[in-house]
C-alpha cells in the first residue's frame, strides 16, 4: 500500500496521477479531508464530494481553474432542505454555480443529498442547474481522460 501524502503526485498507471488536496471539512477526529486531482493523458479532473464552505477554501478558484472537469459538493439546494435543523457543513448548489460560473472548468454537481430538489426531472431547481451549462452526475457515467 501507497499512502498518499498531500501535495504530491502518485503514479498509478503510465498514463494516470492522482495528487491529493486538503479541503475543509469536519475535522472532528483530525485525519483531514482530501478532494483528488486526476490527471490524465488528455485532461485534469478534481474530484471534491465534500467541503465545508468555498470561503475557508482560499485556493478554490485557483484549483478549479486547474482543473478541465470538477465534480463537486452538492449536497444541498438550499436550507429549506434542512427542515429547520441548523445549517450544514456544505456549500449550497447555487452559491456554487455562481462562484465558479466565470472559470472554463465543466462543473459536476454530485454527493446529492436525497432531499435535493435537482434530483427531479421535473423541478425548477434542475431546470436551472442544466440551464447554467453545469451538469449533474449519474451512476455509471464515465469521464474519459
Amino acid at each position: 500500500m501507497t499512502p498518499l501524502i498531500p501535495g504530491q503526485e502518485l503514479d498509478l498507471a503510465p498514463d494516470l496521477q492522482i495528487t491529493a488536496v486538503p479541503v475543509p471539512h469536519r475535522d472532528e477526529w483530525g485525519v483531514g479531508t482530501a478532494a483528488f486531482v486526476i490527471q490524465g493523458p488528455n485532461r485534469r479532473l478534481l474530484y471534491l464530494p465534500d467541503i465545508d464552505n468555498w470561503d475557508d477554501w482560499p485556493n478554490a478558484a485557483k484549483i478549479l481553474a486547474s482543473v478541465d472537469i470538477a465534480l463537486v459538493d452538492a449536497s444541498f439546494y438550499s436550507v429549506v432542505e434542512l427542515n429547520g435543523r441548523p445549517p450544514v457543513a456544505h456549500p449550497l448548489v447555487p452559491d456554487t454555480i455562481e462562484r465558479f460560473a466565470h472559470l472554463p472548468t465543466q462543473l459536476v454537481l454530485t454527493h446529492i443529498n436525497h432531499t435535493n430538489p435537482i434530483l427531479d426531472e421535473d423541478s425548477a431547481e434542475m431546470t436551472a442547474v442544466l440551464a447554467s451549462g453545469v451538469q449533474i452526475a449519474h451512476t455509471g457515467q464515465q469521464i474519459l481522460l
